[in-house]
Parts: structure tokens; C-alpha cells; sequence
């Protein structure tokens, strides 16, 4: 089964309320655009949580075909099968009778990356499904140039990993869960047209520029993902924004700075 597919078995359709979170945008000619942004914010989850960092982004939401549609993320498959095994509904793990399989491949890019592939079971209930995904080993940075990504074997598992076990969740779950979130908790992917049209002037000159190198700089030192750097820097369009987003930035890395200390 294609990555995309798998993508594809993680989201659910229903109606949901405008939510006031911070959009993904996505371009509108791009095929699979919007399940490729849900991936790489994935893939920032995952960073994240390696790093110790708090995940609130349980799901996300978009529209297909004039349909507001919900889909997990990483964090929401996760915490549906956490859910589903306390409370004896299932019995959903990767078995270590079957590790999981690394190979090294150039992906549809050209790019090296590392692809993993898994196998979930539900010993409760029955079945199980193969999962497979894959992680560029280079990241390519947005002021040019290239970086090993040191977490790229661990977030090609954690994918596959996703990928399987999502299969294992009925629908109906998949459902409720969505219904239940609250704002906070599901990120909205608008497309670009539509961003365009309700996003404010971006702010020009020397203060603005100055604001934007200092927070490259910032994500830079924290070795934040390209996809996360790019969507960060849209978002703060004016002089205010980009000045909240440093003061964020700072307020990250210096509790990073104080954790590292402590350990």
C-alpha cells in the first residue's frame, strides 16, 4: 500500500466548526498536496516529541471536494490506540516477533532517504496491517545549503509505525474523536488561494527583514525543521507578528537551554 493511501486511512469526513488555529497552507495545483504538508507536519511532530516537547495537535482539518474533512494526526492515532487498549477494546502493538525492516532508497525526489517498514497487530480483536514510510536523510535549509537530519531513521519508524496502526482503528472511533477535540487541538490546512485572500500584507523593509533573519537564526540553532522554518515565517506577515514570533522563539530555546542544563 502507498504511503498516500495510508495517509489517506487516517482521516474521516464530517462537518466541524471554523476553528481559530493556526492554518497549513498548501498549494492549490499541487495532486496530494495537502496529505504531503499533513506528513511533514508529521514529521515536526515527531522531532518535537523527541526532543521532550509537549504534542497538542491531535488532528487536522482541510476541505475536499466542498467536504470539511478531519484526519488524525500522529498524535491522534497514537492516543486512540493508547485509548482503545485501557480500556479492553483492543489489544494494538508492533510485535518484536517482526522488528522492523530499514532500507536505504532514493525517493521520488532523487533524494537518500531511509525507508521503514512495519507491522501492526490487534491480538484482541484479530488482523493486522504493514506499514511503510520513508525520511529524507538531507534536509534542505531555506537560506540554501543542505543538513543531515539526525532524526530521519527515528521519524521514518515512527511513520510506518503510524501508518500501521491506523489501520487497525474502526472508522466509526475515528469519528468520535474528531467530533470530541477541541479547538486547540486540531490544525486547519487552508489553500493558498484562499490564504491569500484573508491573510494581511506582508511587511517590507529593514525592520522586517531584520525580524526574519533573527528568527531564521533562531529555528536555525534549534535545528527546526525547513518545512516548519517556511510555515512559521508565513504566518508572521506583519511587524507585530514577527515580533511575537521572536519573542516565542526565545522563550522556546531558552526552556530547552534551562532542560538541557538540568539533565
Amino acid at each position: 500500500m502507498s504511503s498516500n493511501v495510508q495517509d489517506r486511512a487516517n482521516v474521516v469526513e464530517g462537518t466541524a466548526e471554523e476553528l481559530p488555529s493556526t492554518d497549513l497552507v498548501v498549494p492549490d495545483n499541487e495532486q496530494g498536496s495537502v496529505f504531503r504538508v499533513l506528513d511533514r507536519h508529521d514529521e515536526d511532530l515527531i522531532a518535537a516529541e523527541i526532543q521532550g516537547e509537549l504534542i497538542t495537535t491531535m488532528a487536522y482539518e482541510f476541505e475536499v471536494g466542498g467536504r470539511k474533512v478531519r484526519g488524525l494526526s500522529i498524535a491522534g492515532v497514537n492516543g486512540a490506540v493508547r485509548d482503545m487498549n485501557a480500556r479492553g477494546m483492543a489489544r494494538i502493538a508492533c510485535p518484536p516477533t517482526v522488528p522492523p525492516r530499514f532500507e536505504e532508497i532514493t525517493d521520488e525526489d532523487g533524494d537518500a532517504a531511509w525507508e521503514c517498514t512495519v507491522y501492526a497487530t490487534d491480538e484482541l480483536v484479530g488482523g493486522g496491517a504493514w506499514g511503510i514510510a520513508s525520511q529524507k536523510k538531507v534536509q534542505r535549509l531555506r537560506a540554501g545549503g543542505t543538513r543531515g537530519d539526525t532524526f530521519a531513521k527515528r521519524i521514518a519508524l515512527s511513520k510506518a509505525q503510524r501508518n500501521a496502526k491506523a489501520q487497525l482503528i474502526p472508522e466509526r472511533l475515528k469519528a468520535e474523536i474528531v467530533a470530541a477535540l477541541t479547538s486547540g487541538q486540531v490544525q486547519r490546512v487552508v489553500s493558498r488561494a484562499a490564504a491569500n485572500h484573508q491573510l494581511p500584507e506582508s511587511a517590507s523593509g529593514p525592520e522586517a527583514e531584520a525580524l526574519d533573519a533573527t528568527n531564521i537564526g533562531l529555528m536555525d540553532e534549534m535545528s527546526m525543521r525547513p518545512a516548519k522554518v517556511k510555515a512559521l515565517l508565513d504566518a508572521a506577515r506583519t511587524i507585530e507578528d514577527k515580533t511575537a514570533l521572536r519573542d516565542r522563539l526565545i522563550e522556546i530555546r531558552n526552556k530547552r537551554k534551562s532542560a538541557e542544563t538540568a539533565r
